[in-house]
């Protein structure tokens, strides 16, 4: 009898007419179906085991809390006024922000939040790439605090900055001020040895012709001796100018912290997650 030939399950039939790859994977689909439904309760058992464990080990470490204070940076320093092309140069290169960084992240200013705050701050400084913006995050078990530390922070770095601006400014107007009275020493002495030169002259009829050769003569070099003068006066009103950085420490803030609202470790969600995945890899293994 041929009873059965030709018959069989549907699931069969789709079976036989699956190439061997897919009619592989749909099996191994099916046993891990068939895996889980018998071992839901202990998938069940080990998830809610390692989430619970989870929530009370987050829940036990302690809450800790950021703060930022944005500064802007006017960048720029009076000593860089006695040599412009560096000065250029330095700002393609953009160094003058890395030593910002390093400034803020010195041990003057550390030593001067810590005199302010009365212990010692946990921040750090960083930086935009691509603007002016110097940014202080302090962390701290206490949301208040994280705020407070970071704008301690960031007013001890101005108070530093601008007793290394006035430095720079007593030194780069010193120097100028040397450059001037040599500069001007020069100038009276070839003066003088000009004026000598035409009172030797003998009376006689070419005397006034003799004198005008004589200026003349003195003249190039006379003027360049002016003209690096006025370029003197003109860094010491450019010096002038940026003295109104002390006045502010060559920076300000822009976004003073504020008291955060939650705290940014530990994450309990991202905890909870990871814990439902381990739990899952643990009773289906």
């Amino acid at each position: 009898m041929f009873t059965g030939c030709g018959q069989g399950t549907a699931e069969s039939r789709i079976d036989l007419l699956m190439p061997a790859s897919v009619a592989d994977q749909t099996n191994g689909i099916r046993d891990a179906i068939a895996v889980a439904r018998r071992r839901k309760w202990l998938i069940l058992s080990c998830v809610v085991t390692v989430v619970l464990t989870a929530v009370v080990a987050t829940s036990l470490q302690t809450p800790r809390y950021k703060a930022e204070s944005d500064l802007l940076i006017r960048q720029g320093s009076s000593s860089a006024l006695l040599n412009p092309e560096v000065a250029q140069s330095a700002q393609n290169a953009r160094p003058l922000m890395e030593n910002e960084l390093g400034l803020a992240r010195s041990l003057r200013v550390v030593e001067a939040a810590t005199k302010e705050l009365g212990f010692k701050p946990e921040v750090t400084v960083s930086a935009n790439a691509e603007s002016d913006i110097m940014t202080i995050t302090a962390t701290s078990t206490n949301a208040v605090a994280s705020a407070a530390i970071a704008n301690a922070y960031a007013a001890a770095f101005i108070d530093v900055r601008r007793a290394s601006l006035v430095d720079e400014y007593v030194g780069a107007a010193e120097t100028i001020q040397a450059q001037a009275e040599q500069l001007d020493e020069k100038i009276s002495s070839l003066q003088a040895e000009r004026d000598n030169a035409i009172a030797a002259l003998p009376r006689s009829f070419t005397q006034a012709e003799e004198a005008s050769r004589i200026t003349e003569a003195y003249a190039p070099r006379l003027t360049a001796l002016d003209l690096e003068r006025t370029r003197l006066d003109q860094l010491t009103a450019n010096l002038d100018l940026s003295a109104e950085l002390l006045q502010g420490g060559g920076a300000s803030i822009i976004s003073k912290a504020t008291v955060p609202s939650a705290p940014y470790s530990p994450k309990m969600l991202n905890n909870i997650a990871v814990a439902m995945l381990l739990g899952l890899l643990l009773g289906a293994a």
